[in-house]
């Protein structure tokens, strides 16, 4: 996804695509799949079932639509299914990462102490903490962004025109 944004093959930035990789990856290997307790809750499944989700939506979009064969129910799929599918993982991965702080800071996981050859500490813990005060705020950045990207994609396609509305008046 990174390569394939930075190569333009797919229109967006390849920092944020690298940002949100790093974020997934952070709460499916070190919570969902690294913290043993975590790993059969709803929170962890209903995060991989809308990442899934997305991604199956998604990648045929951009393939059909690179062959210009993209039906149009597909393109209305793509820009409105995130509307639920994206905050319900979000709040998914928030509830992993704030369910997994107390294992990571009673298993002092991620973290570095001094003193130490780099002279450098690292709280992972605490680090997660600040991450799940910051999410809401990193989150409506994508999600306006994302129904930014609805709005031009499918305004003249799905919503009403000022013409049409003002002949069903007439009517």
């Amino acid at each position: 996804e990174i390569i394939h944004a930075g190569t333009g093959i797919v229109p967006s930035s390849p920092i944020s695509n690298f940002w949100q990789w790093l974020g997934r990856a952070n709460a499916l290997f070190k919570f969902a799949v690294g913290i043993p307790e975590l790993q059969l809750q709803i929170w962890s499944v209903l995060m991989l079932v809308c990442w899934s989700v997305g991604e199956m939506i998604r990648y045929p979009w951009y393939g059909l639509t690179l062959l210009d064969a993209c039906p149009h129910w597909l393109t209305w799929l793509r820009y409105t299914a995130f509307l639920v599918l994206y905050p319900v993982g979000v709040i998914s991965e928030m509830v992993l990462l704030y369910r997994g702080v107390p294992y990571v800071r009673q298993h002092d996981l991620y973290s570095i102490h001094m003193p130490n050859k780099w002279n450098f500490a690292w709280d992972y813990a605490l680090f997660i903490q600040v991450m799940l005060v910051l999410y809401p705020y990193l989150w409506w950045g994508n999600f306006s962004s994302l129904l930014r990207q609805r709005k031009k994609k499918l305004g003249k396609q799905w919503h009403v025109t000022d013409e049409a509305a003002a002949s069903r008046k007439e009517l």
